[in-house]
């Protein structure tokens, strides 16, 4: 499943039950933009909700960013999507390190957080196993 943080009343539920059910979670925290400003820039800030993540991404888009843009996929990845291999590195680096600081906490309370990349390396491996 994929979800994230911003408002979401049952975090901890909804990771106890994909736990008990062999379901993986595809998780961005404080919200999805989280992945999104990771195409970039490598950032460890702490978002209070997605609105506040937003104007910080609206000066990456020339018209500035908004979640239903048409092109959003190629103006986040860029035309040969050479952004997205910076966005990867940037994920993990990221975990990496509100891992290290954060050692006894649960990946839902983390902020800012997100695994979205792992996500995509699952569908590369299946595609690649086909």
């Amino acid at each position: 499943i994929v979800f994230d943080c911003d408002q979401h009343p049952y975090k901890e539920e909804t990771f106890r039950q994909a736990a008990a059910n062999d379901v993986h979670i595809a998780y961005s925290s404080i919200s999805f933009e989280t992945w999104i400003l990771l195409h970039f820039v490598y950032s460890t800030r702490a978002y209070r909700n997605c609105g506040e993540l937003i104007s910080v991404l609206d000066k990456y888009y020339p018209h500035g960013y908004s979640k239903a843009m048409n092109n959003l996929f190629l103006e986040t990845t860029g035309a040969n999507h050479e952004r997205l291999a910076t966005a990867i590195s940037n994920a993990r680096r990221l975990n990496r390190e509100i891992q290290k600081n954060n050692p006894d906490s649960p990946v839902y309370e983390l902020n800012p957080f997100t695994n979205i990349h792992e996500l995509l390396e699952a569908i590369d491996h299946f595609i690649q196993s086909k």
